[in-house]
């Protein structure tokens, strides 16, 4: 399979971003970039990863229009957090960690989490997040786990403040609203599986 450069020139532009600035945001050389998109350098799994969160779209089709052939199977993902009665994500002990099947296309460096908030309509069930970036605007108006700079990690939605260059952000559970919270990095949610 040959890459298909019409695809990824058509989601560049609808991102309004250059070869040059992809590279920056991907951490790359421009030349690198741009023999990546000609088909002349493969992609790592890593780079897919951040180019699909860049473009919106999952790393498959990232995969698949780079010339990969790509497996749709699911995935094994380990659940290595939950998440509490305060929207915070906590780490599960090595012993509490189970494998879930996730779709083949979460981002890898994505986490899996499982929800306990007793009562709640979504008890039990596992969300799988992707990648952390550090370019939010990925994750405006959306739900996501977002990373503090005090090292907590919670899950809500982030939004533009009121006030021009602000962010909000407010808890999925309580619904508590935080007004220009300190946040690091965040990840959308990708898939949330029932139990």
């Amino acid at each position: 399979m040959s890459i298909n450069t019409s695809w990824f020139r058509e989601r560049l532009l609808a991102k309004n971003l250059s070869q040059r600035k992809l590279a920056k945001l991907l951490g790359l050389d421009p030349s690198a970039v741009s023999l990546s998109l000609r088909g002349m350098r493969e992609l790592s799994s890593d780079e897919a990863s951040r180019l699909a969160a860049i473009l919106d779209v999952s790393v498959t089709e990232v995969l698949r229009q780079a010339g990969v052939r790509v497996n749709d199977d699911v995935r094994s993902v380990e659940v290595s957090f939950y998440l509490n009665d305060n929207s915070e994500l906590v780490e599960l002990t090595r012993e509490e960690r189970w494998t879930e099947l996730a779709p083949s296309d979460l981002p890898l460096g994505g986490i899996a989490a499982q929800i306990r908030t007793v009562g709640g309509i979504f008890d039990r069930c596992v969300v799988f997040f992707g990648a952390p970036n550090a370019d939010l605007s990925n994750t405006l108006d959306s739900l996501c786990a977002a990373q503090f700079r005090d090292g907590t990690k919670r899950v809500g939605k982030l939004s533009r403040g009121y006030v021009p260059n602000s962010l909000s952000f407010r808890t999925l559970v309580r619904e508590v609203a935080l007004i220009n919270p300190d946040i690091v990095g965040a990840s959308r949610l990708f898939w949330m599986k029932s139990q």
